[in-house]
């Protein structure tokens, strides 16, 4: 799927950061959006997962460790979005935020009920699986 020209960002800002043209998610696949390449380093990233480095912060600020949003949008509509933590723009209840070296994953890829039920905490991280 052709996602260049979408975009990603928070809740002050959701259509911040523009993804490059020709960015593709091979089928059964995933994107990594990362906002640098140091951030992209931590993690044994699997093969065939395609890496968007932006570098510069998601959104207008980077994403708040306490709370805020994630939107994912084309040029007509919003595709995804999530929240958590204090911020409940998408979700009430939000996503109970994660610990330090924690990230937030859905649960289950095919079933997306548009509430904070659909995330969960995840201890070790492991970007495109």
């Amino acid at each position: 799927m052709d996602v260049g020209g979408w975009f990603i960002g928070d809740a002050l800002s959701p259509t911040a950061d523009e993804l490059p043209e020709g960015t593709m998610i091979p089928s059964g696949g995933f994107l990594l959006i990362t906002p640098a390449t140091t951030t992209a380093s931590f993690w044994n990233i699997p093969l065939g997962t395609e890496v968007i480095m932006l570098e510069s912060s998601i959104g207008s600020n980077g994403l708040a460790n306490t709370g805020d949003a994630v939107f994912l949008s084309n040029t007509e509509e919003e595709i995804d979005a999530m929240s958590y933590g204090t911020n409940t723009d998408v979700f009430t209840p939000s996503v109970p935020d994660s610990a330090e070296g924690h990230s937030l994953k859905r649960n289950n890829l095919t079933n997306d009920t548009d509430t904070g039920a659909d995330w969960e905490d995840n201890e070790t991280p492991t970007p495109g699986e």
